[in-house]
């Protein structure tokens, strides 16, 4: 298998007690139309038979692919990133995680592409599309043909929205590790697109599917909040650089403080969250008074039960926020999942009455409240309403 060749790709994926689904990506790249790449696993710690399985595909010499194989100590996905960064033998490091798989010519259009951005520095890498077994694109379909340059944070304008499959250059990776937090096992890995694209660098986003996903439950993505609230530093780290990155208002700002606060209160104390989100005693207590105007608003524009539709990003931090506050979230609306701890309602059920349902995706709304205004007379309001009726966005700016 060449072990000590150089290869165009790296096919990273970290492990984690995923015996029972691999087969299925090891599978995929045995169809690979081009083998011009290795298989880089890292074990992070698991408790299954991963090894074993592992083991006998290495000693298969018909195999058309290199695969190494490395443990270590549970640390979570952010490090065993860093370890195969660290170990990657291709110019290309494409993280396909063990759960997923790709299409037949991934590889191939990998090499077809990267070859466009490869020599130029302004390039972190390039990143196709990811679709779920249902054949659906995740974050919807783009508003480009073929392809488009931009940076991470450029993304919305494309609907480039939800999960990519990104090929980041290694060299790139290995100027932008991430940061390894005693006692914490996840970091969101936006923690490291962001740095790169508030750098400008750029992507090279393609319109074309190379990845296919499924969302488990017992995966990182169904679990939710409380990631989050299990790795309080590694969270307020994110936050403030959420802050400094995108020149958040002094309402904004608050406003992630307070989600923050609503989430690790009965963890931790005062002094810590202070600390961990880098803010004054006096900055605390604003956080604490917007909070208060805010649950105060919500009552009085908005009312004492809501429900909520779309538990992305921006529905956990809605759930999130008002965590310990005497509004009612009723019941969401959403695929069933097993991070939201609330009553969930399948798009086609009955809603029971609430004051307002607030949509929280960011796109799609106008078709979104339409489906909604055809099933329910309840009050139906975007995200953006709700936070100029609680009194959050236009106003307090900097």
């Amino acid at each position: 298998m060449n072990a000590g060749r150089a290869y165009m790709v790296t096919i990273f994926t970290p492990v984690y007690n995923r015996a029972d689904t691999i087969n299925q990506l090891f599978h995929s790249l045995l169809r690979q139309t081009n083998y011009n790449f290795e298989w880089l696993i890292i074990d992070d710690g698991s408790q299954d038979q991963i090894a074993e399985i592992v083991s006998k595909w290495i000693d298969q010499k018909e195999i058309p692919f290199s695969i190494r194989f490395y443990q270590q100590n549970n640390g979570g996905k952010h490090r065993a990133i860093n370890r195969g960064v660290e170990l990657a033998k291709g110019e290309a490091f494409f993280i396909v995680d063990s759960d997923d798989y790709l299409t037949i010519d991934a590889v191939e259009t990998i090499y077809k592409w990267w070859k466009s951005v490869e020599e130029d520095d302004a390039f972190a890498g390039i990143a196709g599309l990811i679709r779920n077994k249902k054949g659906e694109i995740i974050g919807g379909e783009p508003l480009f043909n073929d392809f488009i340059d931009a940076t991470n944070f450029e993304r919305a304008q494309y609907n480039l929205l939800g999960d990519k499959a990104e090929v980041y250059k290694t060299s790139v990776l290995k100027k932008y590790p991430f940061p390894e937090i005693d006692g914490e096992n996840f970091l969101t890995e936006a923690v490291v697109w962001d740095r790169i694209a508030y750098d400008g660098l750029k992507i090279r986003w393609l319109d074309q599917v190379i990845y296919i996903c499924e969302y488990r439950e017992d995966g990182l993505t169904h679990q939710g909040q409380s990631k989050f609230i299990n790795n309080p530093i590694g969270w307020a780290l994110y936050i403030r650089q959420q802050c400094e990155f995108f020149h958040m208002t002094t309402a904004e700002r608050l406003y992630q403080y307070a989600v923050y606060t609503a989430g690790v209160e009965n963890r931790m104390n005062c002094q810590q969250i202070k600390d961990n989100l880098g803010i004054s005693e006096k900055e605390l207590m604003e956080v604490e008074h917007c909070y208060q105007n805010c649950v105060k608003n919500t009552h009085e524009q908005i009312g004492e039960k809501i429900a909520v539709y779309g538990v992305g990003a921006r529905g956990k931090a809605l759930l999130m926020f008002y965590r310990h506050s005497d509004v009612e979230i009723s019941f969401v609306l959403d695929r069933n999942r097993a991070d939201v701890p609330y009553r969930q309602i399948d798009l086609d059920g009955k809603y029971p009455c609430v004051d307002a349902i607030i949509v929280t995706p960011q796109s799609g709304q106008d078709e979104i409240i339409s489906f909604l205004s055809q099933r329910t007379d309840d009050r139906i309001i975007s995200y953006e309403e709700w936070g100029k009726c609680i009194g959050l966005w236009g106003k307090h700016k900097d």
